[in-house]
């Protein structure tokens, strides 16, 4: 796993903290038996378009972005129990439930990955 940040093409920092997958277990894992996510963080999945929350005990916010970190899709409060997928994504990031809105993220919204 690696850590960064997303930062807008603006140049702000929308995601300070942020795991990204690097090996398929870890894509395959997700937030699964992990403790909910804190507010500013998120789990970043390469190489994914589509999610569930099987056997999760908490909703999750759900944003779909494409090859180039474009956000084109975004589900608020994804409930446990729920599948999500989104054609156009190359990569989904996982957050607690409120944070895409809270944080600013919306569709269009063209963001950078940086390594910590």
């Amino acid at each position: 796993m690696t850590l960064g940040k997303l930062v807008a093409k603006s140049g702000k920092v929308i995601l300070d903290s942020c795991a990204r997958t690097t090996t398929v277990p870890d894509r395959m894992r997700g937030l699964l038996c992990r403790p909910q996510q804190e507010a500013n963080a998120g789990y970043l999945i390469d190489r994914c378009a589509s999610i569930h929350t099987f056997a999760m005990p908490y909703p999750i916010d759900v944003v779909y972005l494409d090859d180039n970190y474009k956000v084109v899709r975004c589900i608020d409060s994804l409930q446990p129990w729920r599948i999500s997928s989104c054609r156009s994504a190359s990569m989904t990031l996982e957050l607690a439930a409120g944070q895409a809105q809270a944080l600013g993220f919306e569709p269009a919204l063209e963001l950078q990955w940086q390594t910590n």
